[in-house]
């Protein structure tokens, strides 16, 4: 009976895969006339409106609710869809071609370990995400040419379990050991004033006016729990990715630098943790206003666009000056070099100044922005490292001295660790996948 079992399994599994097959050669390749060229020019820039497929379109190909696994039946009807209602329509002959022989080339390898279950379900459903996320633009992109098979190309390796464990590291002034696992990224983002105000003002931009901030810390929370955290090769201009199934992946490499052993630099671990816990930043971001409007029953498909709630002509932000440090939890003491006055912090934290004039981005870019006091950084600083790994913030004041002053110091000897390259690699700017596929980034 248990063979009978095996072999009706079998049979169904490469029948959808099969259905897949059929589905990829639907892909035109021959007819000449399908796709604007204008649209295609090398130097088109990809995040216009024009090239984003509407709510609507994209609610007709998959309206999938954040946070649940794709089914496979819902994949392959959705690909389906985004053959022929937007490939077969909206592309130029030359990128239809080059996506059938991408998806070609991986069709045993990669591609059919999907359908016949030959690596873990969160690999599964990450594949899945890709595949689906590839092809819901008017145009095959930037991001879809370059990066979005190399993801599934390379997650070959992964963590098999989440973050739950923790990983150990050791503040390399003080020697104080410390696990790097969900409670810690929940105490350090709870005390730390800066972070919990990009936050809300996060919410603010993209979801609603009337979240209430007194909810954000439990919301967060709720996120963290619930939340798988993995680990997984990526290529090098990727630093993590959120699924719509709410599962984040977090590049391996900066888990390899929170693991490595380097005698010589007592600042390497650390580093690669406060790598980690920076995208990990980022990339809650992006879950929070998922969830958020979600919540809120704004819309639950994770395949729409980011919204944007505030415009140009309302840019005016509630924010949080102070909060409530847990009872162990010290403020931190370490001094600005220069103490900023009121007047130049309103000035600093005006929206124009921390996001220039173009008020549409998306949520992890603004996030980042917020935090940085517009300054995105490429690199990781043993002062920032300091700040946001073994540092409790109270003041919002504070907090953009002391970030105005990590900024300006950022370049001085002794602040650059071996590792310390974060989105800047071989002089190649690194992204978050989620920011990138959706076309707004620096």
């Amino acid at each position: 009976m248990e063979t009978e079992k095996n072999e009706a399994e079998s049979i169904e599994l490469n029948e959808i895969f099969e259905k897949f097959k059929g589905y990829v050669e639907k892909i035109d390749i021959i007819s000449d006339n399908i796709g604007s060229p204008s649209n295609h020019e090398e130097n088109k820039n990809d995040n216009d409106d024009e090239n984003l497929l509407s709510t609507n379109e994209i609610n007709d190909i998959i309206n999938h609710e954040f946070g649940k696994n794709l089914e496979k039946n819902e994949f392959l009807e959705a690909f389906r869809k985004e053959i022929l209602k937007n490939v077969n329509i909206n592309w130029i002959k030359e990128d239809r071609i080059d996506f059938k022989n991408k998806i070609n080339s991986m069709l045993n390898s990669r591609i059919k370990e999907i359908f016949f279950d030959k690596v873990p379900s969160h690999i599964i459903q990450l594949r899945m995400d890709i595949l689906l996320c590839t092809s819901l633009s008017k145009v095959y992109n930037t991001s879809s040419k370059f990066t979005d098979f190399l993801i599934i190309q390379e997650s070959k390796n992964f963590s098999i379990n989440p973050l739950e464990k923790g990983i150990d590291f050791t503040n390399p002034e003080n020697q104080k050991k410390y696990s790097f696992n969900k409670e810690y990224i929940k105490y350090q983002i709870n005390n730390n004033v800066g972070i919990l105000n990009a936050y809300y003002k996060l919410i603010q931009k993209f979801v609603s006016d009337k979240y209430q901030k007194d909810k954000l810390t439990k919301d967060l929370n709720d996120i963290i729990d619930k939340t798988n955290i993995y680990f997984c090769n990526l290529p090098k201009k990727i630093l993590g990715i959120t699924i719509s199934n709410g599962d984040i992946f977090i590049s391996g490499k900066y888990l390899n630098e929170a693991l490595h052993n380097s005698p010589k630099n007592k600042y390497y671990n650390a580093t690669g943790i406060s790598k980690i816990y920076l995208t990990l930043l980022h990339e809650i971001a992006h879950k929070l206003q998922y969830t958020i409007r979600k919540k809120d029953k704004i819309n639950d498909n994770y395949f729409i666009k980011t919204f944007y709630f505030k415009k140009e002509n309302d840019l005016k932000f509630d924010i949080i000056e102070k909060i409530i440090l847990e009872k162990d939890a010290n403020n931190c003491n370490i001094e600005p070099n220069v103490k900023l006055t009121d007047n130049e912090i309103k000035k600093i934290t005006e929206y124009r100044e921390l996001h220039g004039d173009i008020t549409i981005c998306e949520s992890g870019t603004f996030f980042d922005q917020e935090i940085y006091l517009g300054n995105v950084q490429n690199f990781v600083s043993k002062s920032i490292t300091n700040f946001f790994l073994f540092n409790a913030c109270q003041n919002y004041s504070d907090y953009v001295s002391l970030m105005k002053s990590f900024l300006n110091n950022i370049n001085n000897p002794g602040e650059k660790t071996v590792n310390c390259n974060y989105k800047l690699i071989d002089d190649q700017k690194v992204y978050c996948y989620h920011s990138l596929v959706r076309g707004y980034y620096d």
